[in-house]
């Protein structure tokens, strides 16, 4: 048990660390990090002077590997960071050449995953066009392959583990960079859901391999647990894929690996808001009423999907009470979802004519600043304005929301 929990922690970990460094580097200041970094591209010049002179030594490109590695986290917010990732990478493969093990193949393929998560400097973000994504990636691409030839050097269980784990995450990631990335509106009418398709049978494929693994040797759910979020994450990206039938699928076969153990409110907050989505609002209700364990921030979504569909049917006070439920999770608002609740809350409010709670929460939700860059949160409230008899007010949001660059993404119908 204790070693199977190891490795699923590792399994993380290995993405972002890679060689197993300590990540304390980057929190030195900057001046300590010049002074280290210019220490460390010393000893790297040192070593490079004995590779020349010892070109089959793996042990002298490991060392080297994991030096280059430490210039990586020291040089993370400056632009010396891709040359070292760039030498990082080719030690990774030189290693390889010399010594084709799984766990040098493995440990290629969790770089190269950690490209496909992370850019430069180590911030979560999507490439800047469709085609650096599909039909081909070379993070994607290279990891699988390197996965792949992992698994045929190797019969442990253990590391086999380890590999279908990565391979499902690879699989489930490059969908989510695609749904994620700022042009995606733009890119909808040229995605092949062909190809995001495959990457959903790829992710679930890989993933069943690791559960096989797992319950022979584990009496541990977690790999199950796992499992049951790429269905999650699949059917996210179908939902904004508007592939919904394939979403309500996606979410049916996943519930099987759900855990007990843990509150499933945002599995079926996703799931319920696509028959809200279908206005099929009984059964949306009927699945946000499965999950009763709702102590955690998470299921602060749950009750705001459900309040969506009793005010699509016209409940005024219960989907003004799961509004109300909603915005007790999460108070510091880390998860950004507590503006568009006020908005929700504030189109119901002048649904109902109580336009004074409406401005009210209009003008809550304007402070949060992925609200404000909105122009139809600003003509919401104009419209409020002239309720209330304030046409100077009105104009002056009129003015602010003809400012404002129409965003495809703001969400505001969400």
């Amino acid at each position: 048990m204790a070693a199977i929990c190891f490795v699923i922690i590792s399994v993380f970990f290995s993405i972002v660390t890679i060689v197993a460094q300590p990540t304390s580097l980057r929190h030195f200041s900057p001046g300590q990090r010049r002074t280290m970094t210019l220490d460390t591209q010393g000893r790297v010049d040192k070593l490079s002077q004995q590779i020349q002179s010892d070109k089959s030594s793996v042990a002298l490109y490991k060392e080297r590997r994991d030096l280059y590695y430490n210039l990586l986290q020291l040089n993370f917010d400056n632009s010396s960071w891709e040359m070292y990732a760039s030498k990082f990478e080719a030690d990774l493969s030189r290693i390889i050449k010399l010594e084709e093990t799984a766990e040098n193949y493995s440990r290629r393929g969790n770089w190269l995953l950690a490209r496909l998560i992370y850019t430069y400097p180590f911030h979560y973000a999507s490439p800047p066009k469709l085609s650096e994504l599909y039909p081909h990636n070379r993070y994607v691409d290279g990891a699988a392959t390197d996965y792949l030839e992992a698994a045929k050097r190797t019969s442990d269980p253990l590391e086999l583990l380890s590999i279908y784990t990565n391979l499902r995450h690879l699989y489930e990631t490059r969908p989510q960079k695609l749904v994620t990335a700022p042009d995606f509106p733009k890119w909808r009418s040229k995605i092949q859901l062909k190809l995001i398709l495959d990457d959903f049978d790829k992710s679930i494929k890989y993933g069943l391999k690791a559960v096989e693994i797992d319950d022979k040797i584990s009496d541990s759910d977690t790999v199950r647990a796992l499992l049951a979020g790429t269905y999650k994450l699949n059917g996210d990206a179908a939902f904004k894929l508007e592939a919904y039938q394939i979403a309500l699928k996606l979410y049916e076969d996943g519930k099987k690996y759900l855990s007990n153990k843990y509150p499933q409110c945002a599995y079926y907050a996703a799931w319920g808001n696509v028959y809200v989505k279908l206005k099929e609002f009984d059964k949306a209700i009927q699945l946000f009423n499965t999950e009763t364990n709702t102590n955690s921030d998470i299921c602060g979504e749950l009750f705001g999907n459900r309040g969506d569909a009793f005010a699509a049917k016209g409940e005024f006070e219960k989907a003004l009470s799961d509004y109300n439920k909603s915005l007790t999770y999460d108070k510091s608002d880390f998860l950004k979802r507590n503006g568009w609740l006020y908005l929700k809350r504030a189109k119901l409010y002048l649904q109902y004519n109580k336009a004074e709670q409406a401005l009210a929460d209009l003008s809550v939700a304007i402070e949060k600043k992925y609200i404000a860059e909105c122009p139809q949160v600003y003509q919401l409230r104009a419209e409020v304005y002239r309720k209330l008899g304030k046409p100077e007010s009105a104009a002056d949001d009129i003015k602010t929301a003809n400012k404002l660059k129409n965003q495809t993404d703001c969400m505001f119908n969400q």
